[in-house]
């Protein structure tokens, strides 16, 4: 990360050099009069002392400008030079949290230690979701969470499992899809049909659950377009003759399934 940032800020710094020697040039080019054309619309008796005149005032007046010019520029690169210094404490800033936080999920640290080093400790509502600390905490949670699911799959632990450990068979039905455990289990459903997809000889697939979490878990599938012959597999139901798997009494979830994806079966 300390490389990324030299090189950012050395490409910064180059990019400035060339747009104060482009400013310089162009003052140079544009800003200067030409003397030529003004001597050459001067008619006197005596030629010599008129061009030398001539050419003192323009010597003056070009100098001002000049100065001018010049001062001008420099008072640009020093804003510039400040808003990407600006820039770049704002970027140091990111990186270093992102490191923390990271850090911290790796380690699996206790949301509460968290929240004291992100200066959240003892807040709660708004005072709590608008700190600026607190995206970091979410990323932090979320980052956790990731981490424990994936070490659920790798253990292949049934979704059923997973909805019990959540305590969701505890949670009245119309109240469950407004928990925050109901969307760690929709987590977990997408990443184990995932893990399938790409593993499925690691997954040994168990037809247990109850009627309300084989429900929810074919809503699951629907919404995430998985597709009829995952579904059936899921169910148990993939190597039935279509009387027979209409008479399992796992059919109806995947009728459920076929209801919201607006397929037959």
């Amino acid at each position: 990360m300390r490389f990324h940032v030299v090189l950012l800020t050395a490409f910064l710094l180059l990019a400035l050099v060339t747009v104060k020697d482009f400013a310089r040039a162009k003052t140079t080019a544009v800003g200067l009069p030409k003397t030529r054309s003004i001597l050459s619309t001067v008619a006197t008796d005596d030629g010599v002392n008129a061009t030398r005149r001539l050419r003192s005032a323009n010597n003056i007046e070009t100098e001002d400008d000049v100065g001018s010019a010049l001062e001008s520029t420099d008072a640009e690169d020093r804003g510039i030079f400040s808003s990407i210094g600006s820039k770049l404490t704002k970027a140091k800033e990111k990186l270093k949290m992102s490191a923390k936080w990271r850090s911290w999920a790796i380690k699996g640290e206790k949301d509460d230690y968290v929240k004291k080093a992100l200066g959240l400790e003892g807040l709660s509502g708004t005072a709590l979701t608008s700190h600026k600390n607190y995206k970091y905490f979410q990323k932090f949670t979320y980052k956790k969470e990731g981490r424990q699911l994936d070490r659920w799959i790798y253990d292949d632990v049934p979704t059923y499992n997973v909805w019990k450990k959540l305590g969701l068979d505890n949670v009245p039905r119309e109240q469950i899809s407004k928990t925050p455990q109901y969307k760690t289990y929709v987590r977990y459903v997408n990443k184990y049909a995932d893990d399938y997809l790409w593993y499925p000889e690691k997954h040994s697939i168990k037809f247990i659950g109850s009627p309300l979490e084989k429900t929810a878990k074919a809503e699951i599938w629907a919404k995430g377009r998985r597709s009829k012959s995952f579904v059936k597999k899921m169910l148990g139901l993939k190597d039935m003759q279509k009387k027979q798997r209409q008479n399992d009494p796992d059919y109806e979830y995947y009728k459920h399934y076929l209801s919201i994806v607006g397929k037959r079966g």
